[in-house]
Order: C-alpha cells, then structure tokens, then sequence
C-alpha cells in the first residue's frame, strides 16, 4: 500500500463478525476502475502527466520499501526459551498439567489434538464428575474474568459462544453418546513450567468454566476437562502461536509400556528434527476448518498395495470423508462410504487374506473389532499397514497395529460411515509434528522410550494407586470413550452440514474498487448513517482503517471524514479482548476502558488511533446490499505523511493472511479464496473491474499452480519460492538457494500489489541477484544497438526509444512448480523518448510488484496455502 501503511500485527488467534443478514454467500465479486475512469473519485481531481504520475508512484514504492525493511528489525522471536509440559496418560488417553489463577491450581487436562476450547470443572458445580484433585473456584482467583458479549467470539453467526443477558458468554457443547459440557467462556492467567526450570505466565487465556457435565470419560481421576491443539481459535495452538511458532509434537510410547517419567509435549524450536523426517500437506476442508486433514491416497497391507483410486478418500459434497489425525480418538477408523468402494471392506479383506496365508484361526470379532484371530504361541509376524499420503508414506509396524490380549489379537482398525481416522494406536513410537505454519505434518520412526514418560502404574501419574483394571478391563473402558468420540464427531458433521446450508447464496458481494494512481481502492459505507468511505486496497496490508473525527492530525480528504460519534452501531474495542491483553497484545489498554493503537512504518509514516468494532455494508452484484456487524477496524485520529492526501481515500482495505484483514475476517465467506486480473496500467475503462471471491472465481486455462512459502517472522505476507529467473530466453542458472530466507529473517520473494514496481534482492545468497538480472538486460538491449541513458527514478537500466519499438525483453520467475512470465511490454515503463527495465534494488527482499502483474489472472487461495495464475486480457473481466 502506499508510503505502507500496513498493520502488523502478532495476533493470538483469529475472531469472528456478526452480520445482520442469516445468509453467507461463498462467492463474492468486488468492482474496480481505473482513475482514468469518469467513476474515479480521482477523475478530475489530478490532471498528471504520465512521467508525474510514475514519479509520484516511485517515490510511494520506495517507502513502501523501507516500510517492508523496518518489518525485518521489528519482528524477532520474543521468547527463546520454550514450554515444558508434562504428559500423564489416562489409561491410553493422555492429559497435561499446568496451574491457572491467582492462587495457581493445579489442573490435570485431557490432551486432545480434535479439541478446541481448554476447559476444566469449575465450582459452584451444578452437576460435574468425580476428579481426585481440587476443583478450581474462580471466586478465589483475582485474574479470572468472564468474557464478555462483546467479544467477537461470542456474537454473529459463526460466533463460538453465546451471549447471556448482554453481559458474558456461555457455551452448550453436545457430544455423541449423550455427552454435554455447559459453562461459561471466561479469560484467566495460565501458568506453565519452562525447559529451563523457571515458570511462564500467560495472561488472558481463554478457556471454559463449566458448571455443568453428563457421561464425561474421565470420572474418578484427577482429569477436569480437555486441553485442546486443533485450529479452532480458542484452542492452546491458536492462543498461544506466537510463543509456540505454531508447532507442536509428541511422541506416544507403545501403549503397555510402564516408564517412571512423564512425556513431553513440545513446541517451537524445542521440538526435534530426526533423521528421515516426511512431511505432507494438511487439507483444508472448509466444513471443517479446525480439524488436521490429510490427503490419503491409497493404502498397503502386509506390502500389498490395494490400490485405491486417488479420489477415494476425498471429502464428499455433503461434507463426509476424508481422513484426519486426532489423538483424542484411540483406534484408527476406515469409511465404509468412500466414493466408489467400500474402503474398510478393502483394507479387511487384505489383512484377512494375510493371516489365512498363515494358518490363523479366526474367531468372533470383540469390543467393535471384525477381525479378530487366536493368536499362536511366540507368534510376532503382524502385517505392517502404509497409509501412502500426499508426499509421503507413513508406515505403522505391525506390533503397532493390533491390539493383543491373552489367547487373542485384533486387527486395530475400526469402521465409520462418514469419515476415517488416524488414532492414537496407530501414531505410538513416532515422532509426530504439527506445523501450523507450514501448513505440514511431519512425522518419523522413534524411539519414544528415550522420551520421558509415565503411564498410570507410574507414581507420577493421576491414575496411581487410583485404579487397578485388568488388561482387558481398560481395553473395554477405552473402547467405550472411542465409541463416544466417534458419536460426538458424527454429531460435528450433522452440525456443521446444517450450518454451511446456511452459507450458500447465489449474490455476490460487488464493491466498487477505484484506482489511485496505480493502487485500487474500495468504497463502501460504514456505521448506521452509511457513512461512505473509500480505502486504498493492499495484498500486503492487514487491518482495515479509515481517519476519523475529531481528528487529531489527520491529512485532506475530499469525502467527509468518518465521526463514530454519530453512529449507533459503533463500539470500542474493549480492554477485555484478547487483542488488547497478555505479552503478545496488539494494542494498548487505556483506563483499562478501550484499546488503542500507534504504529510507526518506514519513511516517518505513522498512525494511531482506537481499535473499534462497526457495522460494514457492502454493495451486492445483483445491486442489493448485504451488512456485517462488528468487524474490527481501525478509527485512526492521528495521521503523518500518509501518500494519498487531497483525494477522496482515507484509509487501508488489507487483505493479507493476518487475522484483522479483509481476507481473515471474511474467511468463511470467501472460502479464503479472492482473485482480481490488473488491466495495463495506461489503459482506460469505462467500467469497473472486479474482485472476486469464493466461488464466484473464474478458471482458466493453463492455469499453474506455485505454494505459498511460510515465513515466521512475516507469517501475514504471501511469499513464494523462487528458483531461477530468465530474461529474454537467457536463463541466468541461479544456485536452487540463491533466494532462500537468511538468518535474520530477509530474503524471499514476496508477492504485494501494494508495492508497484518490482524488486530484486542485491544480497542474495551466494551471489548479487539484481545485478545478474539487469546484467542480461543490458547485454539484450546491447545487441539490439539501442543507445543507453540515465537511469531515472529509483530504475537503473534505461533507453532511449527508437520509433516503433516494440521488442522488450520478457522474463521468467521460475517458481517451484510454476512459470510465471511477464511479457516484456508489462516489464518496462515507457515515457515518451525512453524506457526503463521496471526493477529496482533492494538490500533486503525480492518483491513481485503490481507492474508485473498486468494481464493475469492472480487467484489467491488461503485453504490450499497456494497462488494460482494465467494469462487473461483483463479488460474483458467486468460484472
């Protein structure tokens, strides 16, 4: 965006909106026009030259450029020390144990990859189970607070909680087997043990008191309620991803192993990397956001390959399939329901074929189990099982596999109707770790003996002295809780089917999206009087914002300014929010009212305001309008050196991946998924162009497909892996390294429409990058006897222009997986007598800017952690 007015902002989850209408569309289109444009609020306020108007955006471009260098110094890991959790294990369940509150409690919580919210019993207890240790009370705690109505999590349509009485929110959780959780969402200081002996407190977590439990598993231990690791935004991984760098890894013992220590649950860069290590994608199933999906391709039993068609494990259009890892399920799960084959059927027949060939017994299946088979003295030839992922194998030891009673075994896999599972039985002895940032699973071989652990027969846990079950009397017991996990995910299914009827709506979102110069800018109207706003569009920019009365220091605009005073559906973020509190807050807390933020970018830019709530209404494609309650933006009142002074815009609209943009807070909308196609810039059109999102995305031909990178110290921004470049059919053969991150976190290729011109790196690895691309420009363009000038501008390699000349130099980002070409008339700025290559230097990054941009299809595709583009004349892309 210019002079990069761009928010970053190191959030501790992602929140939801309200809107007032009950239907979501998944498509959505915005409309755009060029300042050329009669509908350009620009159209006759600036009458520049075009040499002017590039002048003005070089000098833009280049504070965007110290913005993105001041990034680099900014954002530091704040924690090198990390979390030392211990493991108990609950029979075969496993729990984790921390203190919470004041007086620092001790609680004892199920450890559960599906789960999301951490909750515990809490007194005064209405109807709750028996649990060995003290119940929390949080009369006694003076850090505990409810969370009130005004939290986003707990209003609109996709909220998390509900509202009692317009003052805190409760949850009402029904699970599978008549299993149900009531309680009240609340906020409280957690206290967890480090590797280096010390303790780390973490304030404001959200978790759930709840007063009322039926049939939970976990009576009569010193288990309270569950410690959830999914994606959902109350979960520990979610709350807690900075400290963490969104990862996290354990290692199960074999399940009948007695050890005299805990486990450990590791995170960040305490986890380790062994040898070996595969790693593949995680699916997101919009359906489902929160759960750890994985791509299953086919499966091998005992080194026979069944052979699978690669869709039969998808998700089906009613939303069932797929397969999951979650180690709150204990056995693993096969569909019976997969699309053109009973796949559990498939995979039995293997094993069955397998101990026929061994002269095995079968006998009646027990405890949900088919395939069950007397097992023969010494016998230890069990079939290992492949579950061949997307890029990679993962490949479960047959003692691993089956579970082994006295005179009997059973093939450890059970059948679904609407889903498969990878539980917890099939995960022991690996090392397995989640990377939230990556968007990967990784997971090896291990020893996970050499890991400290305990089991219930340890003195070290809850269980000890507690309970004294037989082998086949805790089998029996875990069966029992895995039939009620697998009722309760059934019942997430139906729900959330229901929920996303909801969301289908043929309209489609259609703002209007002017341009500034050469950046684009939407208009639409906020708060109860409809106030209209226009704000700058930026890929790279986060939160939404737009100066408001009274304004401190604010620059001319030529629309009113924005006066939330005059608004009934205005609101000021409340201290109470989670953005506003605890080590990694966005904002600051004032009078311990409201929340306020002051941000300061490259090129002395700055602003500060309240970070405030409001009503959003944006216009439709079928020319009705459609309002979302409470998005959270920016009201700014104090603003230096912002570029767009004396036109009608106020603000920024952001789209990148961090929480507060357009692209976060509309994600289920948008099906995290928005495109646009840049007409060249010269052009004039009479009519907007548009910004498309969800399902309302064109797909065109050709169309290639590169993974975006995940960068942790700029984990908002789209970066891309780039290999090599090619200018002019001359590939320059960088090493594959060259533009890999460095250690203090520069390097790269970033993707931002919000940067005009295109930048490459003078300090890549190995090699000056910049100079070895202008290097075949300049012998191209020497060839071509084309007389050399001045370099202008910020640009070093210009020309003069001989008449008629049309044959400039194309060039090739070559990124993993994909081609991107910019033909060379999108490469260059030509002014009238002379041309310049359109790239710049930059010490720190490389950026693929707007310039290079023209004419393509940009598909932005959240779900997939993926940028997909083609060529398209982009003129034609009109609603």
């Amino acid at each position: 965006m210019s002079l990069a007015l761009h928010f970053i902002l190191l959030t501790l989850f992602q929140f939801h909106f309200a809107f007032a209408n009950t239907s979501n569309p998944l498509g959505l289109s915005i409309r755009a026009v060029i300042d050329d444009s009669p509908e350009s609020p620009l159209y006759q306020i600036e009458k520049l030259t075009i040499a002017e108007r590039v002048e003005r955006l070089v000098n833009i471009t280049n504070a965007r450029i110290n913005y993105l260098d001041s990034i680099l110094d900014d954002q530091n890991p704040k924690f090198a020390n990390n979390f030392l959790i211990k493991i108990y294990r609950e029979s075969l369940m496993y729990a984790v144990e921390f203190k919470i509150g004041s007086r620092q409690h001790q609680v004892k919580l199920f450890l559960d990859t599906g789960g999301g919210l951490i909750w515990t019993q809490c007194q005064p207890c209405r109807t709750c189970f028996n649990q060995t240790l003290p119940m929390y009370d949080p009369r006694l705690s003076s850090t505990y607070s409810r969370l009130p109505c005004s939290h986003p999590l707990c209003q609109g349509p996709g909220a998390i909680y509900q509202c009692v009485n317009g003052s805190y929110c409760s949850y009402d959780i029904q699970y599978g087997s008549g299993t149900s959780i009531k309680g009240v969402a609340s906020n409280e200081v957690f206290e967890f043990p480090m590797a280096d002996g010390s303790t780390q407190r973490l304030w404001g977590g959200i978790f759930g008191c709840s007063y009322e439990i039926t049939k939970f598993p976990g009576q009569g231990s010193a288990i309270s309620g569950i410690f959830g690791l999914s994606k959902s935004p109350d979960s520990m991984s979610s709350q807690y991803s900075d400290l963490i760098q969104s990862r996290f890894s354990y290692c199960l013992v074999p399940y009948f192993s007695a050890l005299p220590r805990p486990l450990v649950l590791r995170f960040g860069e305490d986890i380790p990397q062994p040898p070996r290590l595969q790693t593949t994608l995680f699916m997101q199933v919009p359906s489902r956001p929160y759960y750890y999906y994985l791509q299953l391709l086919d499966i091998t039993v005992a080194n026979h390959r069944i052979g699978f068609h690669p869709n039969t494990f998808e998700i089906r259009p009613n939303g069932d399939g797929g397969i999951f890892i979650d180690s709150g399920a204990l056995f693993t799960f096969i569909d019976t329901n997969t699309i053109g084959i009973n796949a559990y059927q498939a995979v039995l027949g293997v094993f069955q074929a397998y101990y026929g060939s061994r002269g095995l017994r079968k006998i009646a299946g027990t405890m949900g189990f088919e395939l069950c088979y007397e097992i023969q003295p010494y016998f230890r030839d069990f079939a290992s099982m492949t579950f061949h992922f997307n890029g990679a194998d993962y490949t479960v030891d047959g003692q691993y596999g089956h579970f082994v009673l006295p005179g009997f075994f059973c093939v450890g896999i059970r059948k679904s109707e609407r889903k498969s599972a990878l539980g917890a039985c099939h995960q022991q002895n690996k090392r397995i770790i989640y990377d939230r940032i990556r968007g990967v699973l990784q997971f090896a071989d291990e020893r996970c003996l050499s890991i400290r652990a305990a089991i219930d027969d340890s003195p070290e846990s809850p269980l000890y002295q507690i309970e004294k079950l037989t082998l086949a009397e805790r089998v029996e017991r875990l069966i029992n809780i895995t039939n009620a996990r697998v009722n309760y995910l059934d019942s997430i299914l139906d729900d959330q089917n229901d929920e996303n009827s909801k969301l289908i709506n043929p309209n489609n979102i259609g703002l209007k999206i002017y341009r500034e110069g050469l950046f684009y800018v939407v208009t639409f109207t906020i708060g109860s009087r409809q106030q209209q706003v226009k704000l700058l569009m930026d890929t790279g920019g986060s939160l939404v914002w737009t100066q408001c009365q009274p304004c401190i220091t604010c620059f001319n605009q030529t629309l009113p300014i924005y006066d939330p005073r005059l608004s009934g559906t205005y609101g000021r973020l409340p201290c109470s929010h989670n953005f506003c509190q605890g080590p990694d807050s966005l904002y600051l807390c004032v009078n311990a009212s409201y929340c306020f933020y002051n941000l300061h970018y490259g090129g002395g830019a700055s602003s500060s305001g309240i970070a405030s709530y409001e009503l959003f209404e944006f216009p439709m494609a079928d020319g009705s309008t459609r309002r979302f309650r409470n998005v959270i933006f920016g009201c700014s009142d104090h603003t230096v050196r912002f570029a767009c002074q004396n036109t009608a815009i106020s603000g920024i609209f952001g789209l990148n991946k961090s929480p507060d943009s357009m692209s976060s807070q509309f994600s289920t909308i948008i099906q995290s998924r928005f495109s646009y196609c840049l007409v060249p810039f010269p052009d004039a059109m009479p009519r907007p162009l548009v910004l498309r999102f969800g399902e309302d995305i064109p797909l065109r031909p050709r169309v290639q497909t590169t993974l975006f990178m995940e960068v942790p110290s700029r984990r908002y921004m789209y970066y891309l892996q780039l290999l090599d470049i090619t200018v002019a059919n001359h590939r320059i053969g960088f090493h594959q390294g060259a533009f890999s991150i460095r250690g203090e976190g520069e390097g790269g290729l970033l993707l931002d429409s919000g940067a005009l011109f295109s930048f490459i790196d003078a300090n890549t690895i190995g090699i000056n990058a910049y100079q070895a691309v202008i290097q075949v420009y300049q012998a191209y363009y020497g060839s071509k006897g084309l007389h050399r000038t001045r370099g202008t501008m910020g640009f070093e390699l210009c020309y003069e222009i001989p008449p008629s000349y049309s044959d400039y130099a194309s060039i090739t980002f070559h990124l993993n997986g994909a081609d991107y070409t910019v033909i060379g008339q999108y490469g260059h700025i030509v002014l009238p007598g002379f041309f310049c290559v359109a790239i710049s230097s930059s010490p720190k990054k490389s950026i693929l800017g707007a310039w290079h941009q023209q004419n393509k299809r940009l598909i932005y595709d959240r779900n997939r952690g993926a940028l997909q583009f083609s060529e398209e004349l982009c003129r034609n892309d009109v609603l």
